[in-house]
Formats: structure tokens, C-alpha cells, sequence
């Protein structure tokens, strides 16, 4: 799995502006309106009903930090086709 963080112009964000972008939208932070972000492919892990955290079937996200207010904006990167085995060289 890919744990880097690319630079802000790196592939991750590529993809995830140009899907925000097909959806009519552009790449811009809620809070202060800018563009610039880092992207790091991050492991969402559920709870269960005992409170403790369940490892098995955790969800993929594209975790986005916005350069200026470093508000965080998530996106399943399985939507977005970056998840999976392969997803490591994609983004090397």
C-alpha cells in the first residue's frame, strides 16, 4: 500500500481533482478557497460493537490537507479507482 506523501502537483491529486472536476466542481478547499494540497492514501478502520477498532474490511480514502487552513477533505479512493495492489506503482 502506498504511505508516502506525494508533492502537491503529484499524481493523487491529479486524479482526485480531475474526478471532483467531472462532477462539475473544481479542487478548491471548503474553508479558505485555495488549491493547494498534499494527499496521502490513508486506511479507515470501522468500530464494532464493542467499541474496538475492526481491521478486517477497513475502507480506503484519499485524505486531503488543504496547504493554507489544512482543513482535511477524505474521498473513497475506491470511487476514485485508487486502491488496490497496484495503486503503490501508480503513484511512485
Amino acid at each position: 500500500m502506498y504511505s508516502g506523501r506525494p508533492e502537491p502537483s503529484g499524481p493523487m491529486q491529479d486524479v482526485v481533482a480531475q474526478w471532483v472536476e467531472s462532477k462539475d466542481g473544481a479542487l478548491r478547499c471548503p474553508i479558505c478557497r485555495h488549491t493547494n494540497f498534499t494527499a496521502e492514501l490513508v486506511e479507515a478502520n470501522t468500530l464494532n460493537a464493542q467499541g474496538s477498532e475492526n481491521f478486517e474490511g477497513g475502507r480506503q480514502l484519499v485524505q486531503l490537507e488543504c496547504g493554507n487552513c489544512a482543513h482535511v477533505l477524505n474521498f473513497n479512493a475506491d470511487k476514485l479507482g485508487l486502491s488496490g495492489p497496484s495503486v503503490g506503482e501508480f503513484l511512485r
